[in-house]
């Protein structure tokens, strides 16, 4: 026991500290601009990359510390997925995408990305209903996701003549419709959303703070970029395409959100809800609207920061209660008072209450939207405050009800203290990373 104890520990010992050092090395590039070129393949940090790549490397160091004593509740069950090798794969492959300048490469590691996230979500393979919605995700990602994105790049380099990053003078309505659904399916986009509140409450919760809190801002990333490279005027259609699909996750996650029972759906919904709000971002973006990239990677930091809090939490209601039903725990103040104050806290930073970074990226939005269309901000601002309410609600409903639910653990330390450094992290993104970027939206 002591010695599967050990490895356990030195498995989360070398993997964050790969993590952190991959971490650092980006910071080290970016601030000292360098460009790194290993046999051809460029890697380069930039202002609109680092939020990024920050946000992995944070919300990845949480998850492989956070899994450590969570992965107990597999124990029995003789899993033999090597966890800790596909977890290091999975966020260095998220790590290196930000980073390329190639179309070609990227497309590799979106492909690696892909794959550790199917095996991770599976881990508990030997239940059929996480086998059969894992396949499903991972056929829904090649068949919407790689297919468009490997015909977007080879188009790309049809028009350009190369797979390097450069700007484009010339492209094709189709090439916007192919970026759209290749990108927009990985970030959980209407119609292409309905992923999440499947696959969300299957996987390890260390998991799902990394599927929402980093993975789905690659697809952010990717259309972004892509965006930024279109030197030639894009065309309205596609403002409103982006602006209409934004708007519908928005709206269809605030129905959503009183029907939840389940902790991990209810948090997926959110995830949906928020990619609405940085899509209306993406599409100010196509206005050419100044410091929209900031404002991007400020709200992306900000949310990856705050949803990978509740997400660990989740796990730790799951550990500590044995349960995602909410139902289940009415009163969890009243016998795990940490865990209850700490999921206060992080739904309070992931809804936008000040002092958390997500208030201020959420100002930022709407005050950009009212130099678009006043309407558009209008609403955007009362569903802000309508979403706090429903939130208010939920924690007392649930967290702050009468009862006294059993515990079957302990809340684990390493659960806690990460997401309290989570939760502190998502305080002071806007901050520091608008120090690290030097430009304010």
């Amino acid at each position: 026991m002591s010695g599967a104890v050990n490895s356990r520990i030195l498995k989360v010992a070398f993997s964050s500290l790969t993590v952190v050092v991959l971490t650092l090395v980006s910071l080290i590039m970016y601030v000292n601009n360098i460009e790194l070129d290993i046999h051809g393949i460029v890697l380069r940090v930039d202002s609109m990359s680092l939020p990024f790549i920050l946000n992995i490397g944070i919300v990845g160091i949480a998850a492989i510390i956070s899994s450590y004593e969570y992965l107990r509740l597999y124990d029995g069950k003789n899993i033999k997925l090597p966890y800790y090798f596909f977890l290091l794969l999975f966020v260095t492959s998220m790590m290196m995408i930000p980073m390329l300048r190639n179309w070609l490469v990227f497309i590799f590691f979106w492909e690696v990305m892909t794959l550790m996230s199917y095996l991770l979500v599976i881990y508990d393979y030997k239940d059929a209903k996480i086998l059969s919605i894992g396949r499903n995700y991972f056929i829904l990602m090649h068949v919407f996701s790689t297919s468009c994105l490997l015909l977007l790049f080879m188009m790309v380099n049809y028009f350009s003549g190369t797979y390097d990053f450069t700007y484009y003078n010339e492209f094709s309505t189709v090439l916007l419709c192919l970026g759209l659904i290749g990108f927009g399916i990985k970030a959980g986009l209407f119609p292409l959303h309905f992923w999440l509140p499947q696959v969300h409450p299957v996987a390890p919760s260390p998991i799902s703070a990394l599927l929402s809190g980093s993975m789905v801002k690659l697809g952010i990333y990717g259309l972004a970029r892509l965006l930024v490279l279109l030197k030639a005027e894009i065309p309205s259609w596609f403002f409103y395409a982006l602006t209409l699909t934004a708007l519908i996750n928005v709206i269809m996650a605030f129905i959503m959100y009183p029907l939840q029972k389940d902790i991990k759906r209810l948090f997926a919904w959110s995830t949906i809800d928020n990619i609405g709000w940085i899509m209306l971002l993406v599409a100010i973006l196509t206005l050419r609207i100044e410091h929209a990239e900031t404002i991007i990677g400020l709200y992306v930091l900000s949310h990856g920061l705050a949803k990978a809090s509740v997400f660990i939490l989740s796990g730790g209601m799951i550990y500590v209660y044995g349960t995602r039903n909410l139902n289940k725990v009415k009163g969890m103040v009243h016998s795990c008072k940490s865990l209850a104050l700490l999921l206060v806290a992080a739904i309070l930073a992931l809804e936008g209450v000040p002092p958390f970074s997500l208030f201020l990226c959420k100002h930022d939005v709407v005050l950009n939207l009212l130099h678009v269309n006043m309407l558009l901000a209008v609403f955007m601002l009362v569903n802000w405050v309508l979403v706090f309410i429903i939130f208010l609600a939920i924690i007392h409903e649930y967290l702050f009800a009468e009862g006294k639910p059993e515990i079957l653990r302990p809340l684990p330390r390493t659960i806690s203290y990460t997401a309290l450094a989570l939760i502190i992290a998502s305080t002071l993104a806007y901050p520091l990373l608008l120090m690290l970027i030097g430009a304010k939206p």
